[in-house]
């Protein structure tokens, strides 16, 4: 178990993040397909942080299983019956959701984007941003919003035309 901690945190912030392991796993599995209730189980607990503090890496079943001293198959089965969905899709909703984040509040590019979240590729990441939202990155980024801020050359032209 230890020899991975390294790949994500020292043991000594794992430990510490397991502190208010079951506060933030409730949160941050609030918007899965389940019923709102605490996740029991402390490894599923620490799986969730894991996934919410370490989403733009590339994190696989087993390295996820390693870190809390179970098997891909069983943190899969336990990880499903808590939380609703696969650790996977568990991963890809929160990459999304911090994509629709960045499209409405940055003007990085959607390329910067996807490798800032942990897709491995722009069509990767394309793919399940439109089988999610409904509509392409770019797409979503053209939709009028109140939070999307002004960009600062648009500024600098009016009032120099003022």
């Amino acid at each position: 178990m230890s020899a991975n901690l390294h790949k994500f945190a020292s043991a000594s912030e794992i430990a510490a993040s397991r502190d208010g392991a079951r506060n933030r796993a409730v949160s941050a599995s609030a918007g899965c397909n389940r019923p709102n209730r605490a996740v029991p189980d402390r490894r599923v607990q620490l799986v969730l942080i894991l996934i919410e503090e370490h989403s733009n890496r590339q994190l696989t079943l087993r390295e996820m299983a390693t870190v809390v001293g179970l098997s891909p198959w069983r943190l899969a089965h336990l990880f499903k019956t808590q939380v609703g969905i696969a650790p996977q899709q568990y991963l890809t909703q929160i990459r999304l959701a911090k994509a629709e984040h960045e499209l409405k509040t940055t003007f990085r590019s959607i390329k910067e984007i996807a490798a800032s979240i942990g897709f491995p590729s722009v069509s990767s990441f394309t793919n399940s941003f439109k089988n999610a939202v409904g509509i392409t990155p770019a797409q979503y980024r053209r939709l009028p919003s109140t939070s999307q801020p002004q960009r600062k050359d648009f500024a600098i032209a009016r009032s120099a035309n003022k």
